[in-house]
């Protein structure tokens, strides 16, 4: 739930937990996913689908109801055809295009249906509905068309212009929008207005807007249109005339809002009244009951630090972009967060060490950052700019399977050069570099989900991130030039688990952690990475990890192929309940007719989704929607032995052999 609001959020949709909550629950409904998305104009009820749509990775589909609306208007579109007597050639409508796609065998994305504004149809359609919605059936033209209900998402909005039957409201959950709390639209407005002067004014603006009961409240677009226009405008902006223009609209509104104006009170956020949980046997300290916080205005004078000369003197003139890596409009917010990456000052503040320079009007960077590196500029996502990464591991194959999983479009296809382009991402790859990759910085989701966290996508498919399929090329590479085997990235064995708590050993002999001075005694390669320390062996790392003024909180094991026996009482000492579970996965082309009939894998009566296979302890389970083989082994502290450990590696090593992988 927190992951999905943190998406939502990135992607540009402010919501709060509450509200996150209620849209995973509808992605999990049964027998179809999806929502009937309630509230007033402006709450942001038709956007949530599309940014969805994005976040999963799903074909989406959208039909914009009007007055009268029939059900054949929902499955038939008619278009102009020279090619008919008539003039006129129809086509599948909305519903039918989106039932074709949840067949569609090529790729297994979800499908969202959006009929928008659905309380505009007649009502003979709510019937129309009910059946599709439980069966994902649609008799039509003496044809049956057939959803894969297992795929498909459907959001119907609506204004409450007419009653809707009751038997429908039963078939999906129910999301009621209202409008945005003022610390959410300060969250929203901080993300492209930083450091605007009247930031905070927009926000009491908007929360005014509220007050005054206005029939459509000031919108996250409207208020950051309102301060781009009093950029622009500067000394001659009027702040009558500008909330007239971009907020009000009309003067009516407009005499509502200044009516608001005496009411010195605060906005309250209201909320139905909560049930009594007491009543249905659950204890209340089970359940949290806390909405979220009022929020508190802060309204700081604005002041002007005449005594200070925040100037910063360059020679001015437009920057050359064919040697620059990376350019940001120069401002508090860019300037700020490019000193973040840097160490001591230079002599002049338009040096930013060997990364950047001060251009003008502009911040450029002089320094091309690798991929793998991107996380420290998080703080610079939402700047108006663009940086250049470069990933020279990546090959053309690593390209190609963007159009699989991330929809980048290839414009450009050879041996010597690939060019392809997504949403703010432009890509250039050749033999000698690899990929330069040049990314807009207000297209953070669409940059993640092309080589980066996406939801529902395997980790090998990432090109970034700890498991993602770069690092584990590097890792591989690492482990060659080490003399080490690279075991294809895989990792048999991969474990975490609390181990300490509140432990007080930093890196110093304790009593209470067993065996510590004999293990900082072996010759390891210590490395680091955020609040994480590993110590790398052939074949096996243990990490410990510290989190806020717990020392040590966390241990962290991935056994990658054969190490030194030595190092086994150190497993049997630490590891989590003295169990060491393996799980090796490898994909495989093999049918899954072809595993149960040659095999010896049969259909799980628990999961009908994969298919199982029990030998001598061994667990093996294929999943046929990612064509990948697991298989499981769980090692007790009485046989964690090095040959136990060896035993089980040679053993799954077989069974990748045995299945041709």
């Amino acid at each position: 739930m927190k992951e999905l609001q943190e998406r939502l959020n990135r992607a540009g949709y402010i919501c709060d937990t509450r509200f996150a909550a209620s849209v995973k629950a509808a992605l999990n409904t049964k027998p179809v996913a999806g929502a009937f998305l309630f509230g007033p104009i402006g709450t942001g009820k038709s956007y949530l689908p599309e940014i969805l749509s994005g976040i999963i990775d799903a074909d989406y589909f959208f039909y914009q109801c009007f007055p009268g609306t029939r059900e054949d208007d929902l499955l038939v579109k008619m278009l102009p055809s020279e090619e008919t007597i008539s003039g006129i050639a129809l086509h599948d409508g909305v519903m039918l295009q989106a039932v074709s796609a949840t067949k569609n065998t090529d790729n297994d994305r979800k499908v969202i249906l959006v009929l928008d504004e659905w309380d505009k149809t007649r009502p003979s359609a709510d019937s129309f509905l009910l059946d599709f919605l439980q069966t994902g059936r649609i008799n039509f033209s003496g044809k049956v068309y057939t959803a894969d209900l297992s795929r498909l998402i459907v959001f119907l909005t609506l204004n409450i212009e007419r009653e809707m039957s009751e038997p429908l409201l039963r078939r999906l959950p129910k999301i009621d929008f209202q409008a945005l709390p003022p610390s959410l639209v300060h969250q929203a407005l901080l993300l492209t207005h930083r450091n605007h002067p009247f930031l905070y004014n927009a926000v009491v603006l908007y929360e005014r807007c509220l007050m005054a009961n206005l029939p459509k409240p000031a919108t996250i677009q409207e208020l950051r249109q309102f301060l781009d226009a009093v950029t622009s405008l500067g000394s001659k902006a009027d702040w009558d005339s500008l909330v007239y223009q971009f907020v009000t609209k009309t003067e009516e509104n407009h005499e509502l809002l200044r009516r608001a104006e005496g009411d010195k009170s605060r906005w309250k956020q209201s909320y139905r009244q909560r049930l009594d949980i007491n009543a249905y046997g659950v204890k209340e300290s089970d359940i949290s009951m806390a909405g979220p916080a009022p929020y508190e205005l802060a309204m700081p004078s604005l002041s002007r630090a005449r005594a200070f000369d925040v100037t910063i003197p360059t020679d001015g003139g437009q920057p050359d972009l064919s040697k620059v890596s990376g350019i940001l409009e120069l401002n508090y917010s860019s300037y700020n967060e490019v000193v973040r990456l840097l160490g001591e000052p230079a002599e002049t503040p338009d040096r930013l060490g060997d990364l950047a320079l001060v251009n003008g009007q502009f911040i450029t960077f002089t320094k091309v950052l690798p991929l793998g590196s991107v996380d420290s500029l998080s703080g610079l996502w939402g700047e108006n700019g663009e940086v250049l990464l470069v990933e020279p591991l990546a090959t053309w194959q690593d390209v190609k399977a963007l159009q699989k999983w991330a929809h980048i479009k290839i414009v450009k296809f050879s041996k010597s050069e690939i060019l392809a382009k997504a949403d703010g991402i432009d890509l250039r790859w050749t033999p000698e570099n690899g990929a330069e990759i040049i990314v807009d910085l207000a297209k953070r989701h669409v940059f993640e989900h092309c080589f980066g966290e996406s939801w529902g996508r395997r980790s090998e498919e990432k090109w970034i991130g700890e498991k993602g399929l770069i690092y584990l090329r590097y890792k591989a590479r690492q482990l060659e030039e080490d003399g080490q085997e690279a075991v294809n990235g895989h990792s048999y064995a991969d474990v975490e688990a609390d181990r300490w708590g509140t432990g007080a050993w930093d890196w110093q002999e304790d009593q209470n952690v067993p065996l510590l001075p004999e293990f900082l005694g072996e010759k390891f390669n210590l490395s680091r990475s955020e609040s994480w320390k590993h110590f790398d062996f052939p074949g096996l790392q243990i990490s410990f990890k510290n989190t806020g003024n717990k020392v040590n909180d966390r241990l962290h094991v991935i056994i990658t192929g054969k190490f030194d026996a030595g190092l086994v009482r150190y497993l049997k000492a630490w590891l989590p309940d003295g169990t060491l579970p393996f799980a090796y996965a490898f994909d495989t082309e093999i049918q899954e007719n072809v595993l149960l009939q040659q095999h010896g894998f049969a259909l799980s009566p628990l999961d009908t989704r994969i298919s199982l296979r029990e030998t001598d302890g061994f667990k093996l389970t294929y999943n046929p929607a990612r064509k990948a083989v697991t298989v499981h082994k769980t090692i007790t502290n009485e046989q964690l032995t090095k040959e136990n450990i060896d035993g089980v590696i040679d053993r799954m090593r077989a069974f990748k052999q045995e299945l041709g992988c």
